[in-house]
């Protein structure tokens, strides 16, 4: 009777501590079970495919651009000064634009609204309602990663983003300034900035939250 004793109280011992040894799912598999990769005219691909041009979030309905390596409209590392529908700051940013039968690019101050009219008048994705996240949107493809260093996205789905701050759609009155929300998309920090300062920036698709 003794030994059943040991042996159950061995086999408790042994279930207690078995969810501490499971390891958590990295940030990349997860992405992979929620998201969608689709092609520039909308059409989903297999996760391992590409090359794609935006991703669906499954949890939210949410579609957000992939950034473009090359120098056009949607690259990577161009900088925006913060405007929508007529508020905030005209061309404080430097991006390229499209240069039709060009080899060559060309780039001029731009700011957050000459992007999303970049994108929808080109449908990306088969969408033409392209526009700035709100905080709470760009909150929710925030991952903690345990890689030191990385920026807090799915970032083998969302590639080439910028260790930077990102506008958001948030805006406010303050000092006699307007001021528009940023979120640091490497270390999660959020100010609100002056729309005449430059940020990156990531669009998103759907039904605002």
């Amino acid at each position: 009777m003794r030994r059943q004793n040991l042996i159950f109280i061995f086999l408790i011992s042994i279930i207690a501590i078995l969810p501490a040894c499971t390891p958590e799912r990295p940030a990349p598999l997860i992405a992979a079970d929620r998201f969608i990769k689709k092609q520039a005219d909308g059409k989903a691909i297999p996760i391992l495919d590409g090359p794609w041009a935006c991703v669906e979030d499954t949890q939210t309905g949410l579609h957000w651009e992939v950034k473009s390596p090359n120098e056009n409209p949607q690259f990577a590392f161009s900088t925006y000064s913060w405007r929508t529908n007529e508020r905030g700051s005209e061309n404080g940013g430097s991006c390229g634009v499209d240069q039709a039968g060009m080899s060559w690019v060309k780039y001029q101050a731009c700011d957050t609204q000459d992007l999303i009219d970049h994108l929808n008048r080109t449908r990306l994705c088969g969408f033409n309602d392209w526009r700035l996240p709100t905080a709470l949107e760009l909150r929710s493809i925030m991952f903690k990663h345990s890689y030191p260093g990385e920026r807090l996205l799915p970032f083998t789905l969302l590639p080439r983003i910028p260790y930077s701050p990102y506008w958001t759609s948030e805006y406010k009155e303050q000092d006699g300034h307007l001021l528009a929300q940023t979120i640091h998309l490497g270390t999660g920090e959020e100010y609100w900035a002056r729309t005449a300062n430059v940020a990156n920036v990531i669009a998103v698709h759907g039904k605002r939250k």
